[in-house]
């Protein structure tokens, strides 16, 4: 309460700390970012339009440029609720960089079930950070340090297309 009390005063604007959901689709490859004036995550999905569809879960594994520094990171994804296919929880970029230093500038995405891979004719699905700054928000009124529900729901529409 005191940090929003101290952002009026100081003559932020009155949604800086509304959540803005930008989101990027490789084949059935979902990158979200979910950012307000105090926080940035993303959400990493694979839709139901993937050759993957059926399995309990899907490894995705994340191939990160930081900087000048390349980081993997392995994870799972879980059966989004609604149907729409997978879906990871909300990740920090320190969670992808895993404290490598510099921006975060591209990711590249590959997704395993039962031993298949889906991989773009033989290539990861490819994401870079700028694209996702150009996307064009999808405005919410959700507030926090975490993805809220209203941000969870434009990126489950974004799964649906």
């Amino acid at each position: 309460m005191l940090t929003a009390v101290g952002a009026q005063a100081s003559n932020y604007p009155s949604d800086y700390f509304n959540q803005n959901v930008r989101a990027i689709s490789r084949g059935p490859a979902v990158v979200a970012q979910v950012s307000s004036g105090c926080m940035k995550k993303y959400v990493i999905g694979y839709k139901n339009n993937g050759m993957l569809v059926g399995a309990d879960s899907v490894l995705l594994v994340i191939k990160a440029q930081c900087g000048y520094d390349s980081v993997e990171t392995q994870m799972n994804l879980t059966k989004e609720w609604n149907g729409n296919g997978y879906l990871s929880y909300s990740i920090n970029k320190s969670d992808i960089c895993k404290g490598a230093p510099g921006s975060l500038i591209k990711l590249e995405l590959a997704f395993n079930a039962n031993g298949n891979w889906d991989p773009m004719q033989g290539a990861n699905y490819t994401i870079y950070e700028n694209e996702l700054y150009e996307a064009s928000p999808i405005k919410t009124a959700d507030t926090g340090i975490d993805v809220g529900y209203n941000s969870w729901a434009a990126i489950v529409e974004q799964m649906k297309k």
